[in-house]
């Protein structure tokens, strides 16, 4: 009966992989690392140079004849991969192919690996992954379609493609109704410029430095549901060609608006009617931003008229300090 209801290892497809081994890394010039984290391996590796090793629990480590481009083939149980920013990250060149591999979390698994590129046309299965959080963290190289992927399980998506230059494309269609944490998730990420208006972020929590730096970004979000987010503090700072209506935003809820605008030179909106009764901080919301006179003028009116905060706005040299009562 488990024959039949477990796919054998031989069935089971592989996640496959390509690296140089001369690249910079912790290992020798023949050598490369693959990283894991934590428990739960059990897995076996082809190392493409006709050796395989079976019964891996943790990292492996191979030594080739000689230094060169290897495709690394990988089964079993294997959770997550974890370069963090450390080993061999320069060392992985591509993903082939995800595979059959039931990946548990994604957190800095190529997070550094500055020379990837994801070729694979398949998808990870993500089912079991709740945490994504900077995953393609300092990619810069990364920019391939993954528009398919499926994240109804994911709830911690922050960072994941922070520091990511080079990406842009079409995510649109993800799944993002389960994600609570969005902190930081194109922070500098300074070519991204795709629409996100079809995300339903109604869970996300934490939006802050969500598009911090993020200086090409300019779509349309207007009709996102932030009514549970707590924190917007330096969401837009640096995103230097945003400007878009997001005044029918819900914000009633948010703590933080610290630098939410800070150095968004081309944002001018009138944000007049915000409810920002649970503010704590509005420090900087509008240092060095795009804000025109009239528009920060009546913010200020309105918002000290029926809220409760403190804080000082700033647009340059304006600034108007609101008070707590």
């Amino acid at each position: 009966m488990a024959c039949a209801i477990n796919v054998s290892l031989a069935a089971q497809k592989p996640f496959i992989t390509t690296w140089k081994t001369d690249n910079p890394g912790i290992s020798r010039d023949n050598q490369i690392v693959i990283p894991t984290i934590g428990f739960g391996y059990y897995y076996e590796v082809d190392w493409g140079d006709g050796t395989i090793e079976k019964g891996l629990t943790g990292d492996a480590m191979h030594s080739y004849k000689k230094a060169g481009t290897y495709q690394v083939s990988i089964k079993g149980e294997f959770p997550s991969i974890y370069f963090n920013s450390a080993g061999d990250k320069e060392k992985l060149l591509s993903v082939d192919q995800w595979g059959d591999i039931q990946w548990k979390s994604m957190t800095r698994a190529f997070k550094g690996c500055s020379n990837l590129h994801v070729w694979a046309k398949d998808a990870p299965n993500l089912k079991h992954a709740e945490d994504v959080s900077g995953m393609f963290e300092m990619a810069i190289s990364f920019n391939e379609p993954i528009a398919h992927w499926e994240m109804a399980s994911v709830k911690n998506m922050s960072d994941m493609f922070k520091d990511a230059s080079a990406f842009n494309q079409n995510i649109n269609a993800w799944d993002v109704s389960n994600v609570q944490d969005m902190s930081g998730l194109f922070w500098q990420a300074t070519a991204y410029n795709k629409p996100l208006f079809n995300w339903e972020v109604d869970n996300v929590q934490n939006m802050a430095y969500m598009f911090w730096g993020a200086s090409s970004f300019n779509q349309n979000i207007g009709n996102w549901n932030v009514m549970r987010v707590k924190s917007m503090g330096a969401m837009f700072e640096g995103a230097q060609s945003f400007n878009k209506d997001i005044s029918g935003w819900d914000v009633s809820q948010v703590d933080i608006l610290t630098g939410m605008f800070m150095g968004a030179i081309s944002f001018d909106q009138d944000l007049a009617d915000w409810k920002v009764n649970n503010a704590q901080d509005v420090s900087n919301m509008f240092s060095f931003s795009g804000l025109s006179e009239d528009n920060y003028e009546l913010i200020v009116m309105n918002w000290k008229k029926r809220s409760v905060f403190r804080g000082t706005l700033n647009i340059e040299t304006l600034s108007v300090s609101v008070e707590k009562q």
